[in-house]
């Protein structure tokens, strides 16, 4: 019985088989002076690219991501000063949206805290399965940035979380085009009304 129930396993179709794997990353930010409009104190970024290695002719669908997001300031704040903090998780597929203003169709996970000299810790548990399909060249974008960070101190970020992902078969024939890894900070280029350039945000809206 034990052996039907294994050669039941290997016959199941690659796209049946769901995986996990747990990651971490790490990263010091003190940033560089940020002078654009409504901005004040330092901003910065990295991005690290996960490349998953799925079978020929398939492509990576995330499906959930759950961990928690660490930061806090390598030294003592000063009284009322503050730094801002986020950490996403993006496609190579082109920046921005084309069904809607202000959007990134390519970001699956997109979050923000704070510190104004606490050691912060912000859990999360999301299904992304809907903006999780990976572009044929399996490439992931781990990024973290620090944001009006006045405290003068460089910001410790370490995001640590679980991916849950299968393989699809490749049958999408239309025309892909990958995209270089983005310079941070992505500067919005234009709204309608008051809206603050005050954060580094994830998406750089299409003329």
């Amino acid at each position: 019985m034990k052996t039907l129930v294994l050669l039941l396993f290997l016959m199941m179709p690659i796209t049946a088989q769901t995986h996990s794997a747990a990651t971490n990353f790490t990263v010091d930010l003190l940033g560089s002076p940020d002078d654009r409009p409504d901005t004040w104190g330092t901003a910065g970024s990295t991005v690290k690219v996960v490349k998953f290695k799925p079978p020929a002719g398939y492509r990576v669908r995330i499906l959930r991501v759950y961990g928690d997001l660490l930061l806090w300031p390598i030294g003592q704040v000063p009284a009322g000063r503050f730094a801002g903090v986020l950490f996403g998780l993006q496609t190579t597929a082109p920046e921005g949206s084309v069904r809607m203003d202000w959007g990134a169709d390519n970001t699956m996970l997109y979050l923000q805290d704070a510190t104004s000299g606490d050691v912060r810790r912000a859990a999360f548990d999301h299904d992304v399965s809907v903006g999780g399909l990976l572009q044929p060249d399996n490439m992931l974008f781990v990024k973290m940035a620090v944001w009006l960070n006045n405290t003068s101190l460089p910001i410790h970020i370490e995001p640590s979380f679980v991916m849950v992902y299968r393989f699809e078969k490749n049958d999408n024939n239309t025309a892909y085009q990958s995209t270089p890894k983005p310079d941070w900070p992505l500067v919005l280029k234009h709204g309608s009304g008051g809206e603050s350039q005050s954060s580094i945000l994830l998406v750089s809206p299409r003329p």
